[in-house]
């Protein structure tokens, strides 16, 4: 499975979404946004317990800095960016079973009705 068009799709998703913030909430709701990302980020990839307790403790110190309005717009902002993230994940989905029905030449997929 090439995933490379998944990869393609969630990283447009993600600067278009970035384009939006920007201009519907400024650069200040874009930067909460991204500090959040990053810091995120850097807990999910930790190389140790310590590392990723530290990180999340950055992100809650960081949450807890936002002004409720702004703390809601950033709750937005990560939910809008994961539905999307389900609808590529979606047309990934679609586009596999495309091709794989493609290269079955009329025989039907192993994951499919007859």
């Amino acid at each position: 499975m090439n995933t490379r068009e998944l990869s393609e799709d969630i990283r447009y998703i993600g600067d278009t979404l970035g384009d939006v913030l920007r201009i519907q909430g400024g650069n200040t709701l874009f930067d909460a946004v991204e500090t959040m990302r990053r810091a995120a980020k850097t807990a999910r990839d930790a190389e140790n317990i310590e590392q990723a307790d530290a990180a999340r403790k950055r992100l809650i110190d960081q949450m807890n800095t936002l002004d409720p309005a702004t703390a809601l717009a950033v709750n937005r902002a990560f939910t809008l960016y994961f539905q999307l993230v389900n609808i590529a994940e979606d047309i990934q989905r679609t586009r596999v079973l495309t091709q794989r029905l493609a290269d079955q030449k009329g025989t039907p997929v192993s994951e499919s009705f007859d």
